[in-house]
């Protein structure tokens, strides 16, 4: 992940697991599955929208958020007081073409020591629906979170097949582009996004929430991951802290 900013993760996810987030979303978000502008949704390109997703159902559970395999690696790269930011889905919907490629957040300085510092956002990637060449998927260009637009035009490219239960971690700098979607259906993948205690995307979430916690579904939370849903800012402060 280091050297590439992205690494795959095969069969993390049980599929019974993620057929049910499927079921929810699909049940729940119907009216983001179709055409039309809404207010409470980024468009992030073509026929392509950003949905907040509550932490309810089957989305409240530790084997999504802290998975015991991918959380060490996530905690390993950003440190123990990581903090889960944002639980999103980006919908392509059917005829969705290539996105441009891009960058998920600008450069922090637009200077050299953005090339040096370590990773300080992390997006998992969970598809709800399997991604190949008719669904589409996430096209990357590894190397380039550390390596400016100039030097990264000759960088060669991956876009690997994803089947429910995989998922990819991503450098919120990496360049890459979602693929165009050439199915009948929309193609809903889950977003995570995993950061350093002191970093805010505002980039973003400028018209909706990066993160729906009722109290209701916060109360479900087991006390050893509470720690990930701690504000930025305020990682490391115990509950009864203000």
């Amino acid at each position: 992940f280091r050297v590439h900013g992205c690494l795959l993760i095969k069969n993390v996810f049980p599929v019974e697991l993620i057929e049910s987030l499927a079921r929810h979303f699909f049940g729940n978000y119907r009216r983001y599955l179709e055409e039309g502008e809404l207010e409470d949704a980024l468009t992030v390109g073509t026929k392509r929208r950003k949905v907040s997703v509550a932490l309810e159902g089957p989305f409240n559970s530790p084997a999504i958020y802290a998975s015991r395999l991918v959380l060490p690696i996530i905690t390993s790269l950003l440190g123990q007081e990581a903090i889960l930011a944002s639980l999103v889905s980006v919908v392509a919907l059917p005829g969705a073409p290539d996105q441009g490629l891009h960058r998920d957040h600008p450069w922090l300085f637009g200077q050299v020591i953005d090339r040096m510092i370590p990773s300080y956002a992390i997006k998992l990637i969970a598809p709800l629906v399997d991604l190949n060449k008719k669904t589409g998927t996430t096209l990357m260009v590894p190397g380039t979170h550390v390596l400016f637009d100039d030097q990264a035009l000759t960088m060669a490219v991956a876009a690997p097949d994803l089947a429910r239960g995989d998922c990819l971690l991503m450098d919120y700098r990496l360049l890459h582009q979602g693929t165009a979607n050439r199915s009948s259906k929309a193609r809903p993948i889950l977003f995570l996004g995993y950061t350093r205690p002191w970093f805010h995307d505002r980039e973003n979430f400028k018209r909706q929430s990066r993160l729906i916690i009722e109290p209701q579904a916060r109360a479900q939370i087991p006390a050893a991951y509470r720690r990930l849903f701690l504000e930025p800012g305020k990682a490391g402060l115990r509950e009864d802290e203000p």
